[in-house]
This record gives structure tokens, sequence and C-alpha cells, in this order.
């Protein structure tokens, strides 16, 4: 916060779709400043999940986009997690990805916020996993979404 600013102005409030979970509207997504094509328009915000659970096919974009375009080394281990070379979670070839919801407000996750550094692997864990059931019509965005904003569930103001 910079100036006479309070707490207040810094906190966007956000629409929900629904009553049933903390659903928002997901207007757009870009890495590294450069929108990619997303097919979901809604994102859950689920403090239950450790991770962000993201449809197969807009996956494949994120994967494509900040793994492949930046000549990344990654690997899948058995049960799912997928491990990349990396420096440290503050890795520079790790690009920015921005979030924008509600088409109001734009959420930038950054390496340190998507990358968790295992030291049994000497590698950084990718937090976005892709989700594979095909009638998922939303992104989950759990712990390592949650943990980078500050985050406030006003119940009484559905």
């Amino acid at each position: 916060m910079e100036g006479n600013q309070t707490y207040e102005d810094a906190i966007h409030w956000l629409d929900i779709k629904s009553t049933i979970f903390w659903e928002v509207e997901l207007t757009s997504a870009s890495i590294g400043g450069t929108e990619i094509s997303i097919t979901k328009e809604s994102v859950i915000l689920d403090s239950g999940a450790s991770v962000m659970y993201i449809p197969e096919e807009d996956y494949n974009t994120i994967y494509q986009k900040i793994i492949f375009e930046n000549v990344l080394t990654c690997e899948t281990d058995e049960v799912g997690n997928t491990y990349c070379d990396c420096n440290n979670i503050f890795d520079s070839r790790y690009p920015d990805v921005d979030i924008k919801l509600n088409d109001r407000f734009t959420f930038t996750l950054k390496s340190q916020d998507y990358l968790i550094w295992s030291s049994f692997y000497k590698a950084c864990l990718f937090t976005f996993y892709p989700d594979y059931d095909s009638s998922s019509y939303y992104w989950l965005m759990g712990d390592p979404f949650l943990r980078a904003f500050y985050s406030i569930y006003d119940m009484e103001n559905l």
C-alpha cells in the first residue's frame, strides 16, 4: 500500500457466480504478458486444495507457454507430480501468470507462488495440475493461489 491507502483500498471484492462454491468469473489469463487462449469461464477458490487443478486443454496451454517456450526440463513422477529444473522458487526463467477475474481485477502469480522447492528431488514442484475430468467447467485454484492473496469470504453479502 502506498500513501494514505488503508487496507480497504487494497481489497478487491469479487462477485460470485454460485452460492454452492466460491465460484467467480474467469475473464482471461496471460503468461509472461502474453494472453493465452482459455476454454473455461470460471474459477473456484478452494482452500481445501493444495494445488491448482486446470482442465486438461487449458493446462496444456499453460504448460506449453511456461515450460516448452522457456526450454525448461520437467519430469512427472508415478503419482502425477511434475518436478521442473530450477535454481530456486524465484527462478527468473519462470514467467508471471496473470489471471483476470470478474473482468475487473488481475491477480499475478509469481514463480514463488506456483513453484515449491523439493529438497528431495532438488527441483521445483509445478503446482498447476491437469484435471482430466472432461466435465470440469472451472479452474480450481487452491492453496498456491490463495496464499498469494489475502482472502475474505463474506457470507452475509453473497
